[in-house]
């Protein structure tokens, strides 16, 4: 996942500049990693796979996926200067069931509630604004 984080760093240093050109080697080959959500994910940081067709592939299915799915949607969003798309996935994100049940505990549900939180009014709760 650093390879991600690191991609989105690069992203939002390069606002405006073409995502999907880029010097490092990482995007040149596939990634190899147990969770096939995250191997995706990979595939959209690295512009082999849109944003729109992986939250696609993973919504409806399994709920821990498609959360994943929508907050790397999100983040992408976030790297390329598309906040609203961003914030909207970010929600999205926050809503499936996953967010709202077994993974309430999972830190990076925590990380898209503070994402959310620093995009929202100030003291508002996201998940009481949710009506979870």
């Amino acid at each position: 996942e650093e390879i991600i984080w690191e991609r989105l760093c690069r992203m939002r240093q390069a606002m405006g500049v073409d995502s999907c050109s880029s010097n490092d080697d990482a995007g040149s080959k596939r990634i190899e990693d147990p969770r096939r959500v995250m191997r995706d994910a990979y595939d959209v940081f690295f512009c082999r796979l849109s944003p729109e067709s992986f939250v696609a592939k993973y919504n409806g299915g399994n709920s821990r996926e498609d959360f994943y799915a929508k907050l790397y949607a999100a983040l992408w969003y976030e790297g390329v200067g598309e906040p609203k798309r961003s914030k909207a996935m970010m929600l999205e994100a926050m809503d499936t069931a996953y967010a709202r049940g077994a993974g309430s505990d999972d830190y990076m549900v925590a990380v898209a509630e503070v994402h959310l939180k620093l995009r929202t009014h100030e003291g508002q709760n996201v998940r009481l604004a949710q009506g979870s």
